[in-house]
């Protein structure tokens, strides 16, 4: 069983997840759109949920990280360091790669460990996700 606090980062991280996922789809899944100088407030806000992600998963237990060790928790705090320390200079090819591809995959891992240990916390994530504007 995973500890009640793991559970909460992880409930969080997926929330910053399917943030990104909502502005990825409101640019059409598009690059060029992404790095649209008029759309400064899309890779602001993404780059934001993938800065709370990396801060997320390091509080995350050496338990839970161990028990799923084909996620890179490493590269996605690492992630964080970047964003925070060098935001001026991230190459937004990779940034966006990252986005759109690694962050649904660690948005489906964070379902499965909620599935297996809270089968209804879909239900708050989808009332928590309808609140945002």
């Amino acid at each position: 069983m995973t500890e009640a606090k793991d559970l909460q980062l992880i409930f969080h991280i997926l929330k910053y997840c399917e943030r990104i996922k909502k502005v990825i789809t409101f640019l059409d899944n598009d690059f060029n759109n992404y790095t649209n100088k008029k759309n400064f407030t899309s890779l602001d806000s993404c780059s934001f949920s993938a800065f709370q992600i990396g801060e997320l998963v390091g509080k995350l237990s050496e338990e839970l990280k161990n028990n799923y060790s084909n996620v890179p928790w490493q590269k996605i705090k690492g992630l964080r360091n970047i964003i925070v320390h060098n935001y001026g200079n991230i190459d937004l090819k990779i940034l966006w790669k990252i986005l759109t591809k690694d962050v649904e995959d660690l948005n489906i891992v964070c379902r499965q460990i909620l599935e297996k240990n809270d089968p209804n916390y879909n239900i708050i994530l989808e009332e928590e996700l309808s609140e945002e504007i």
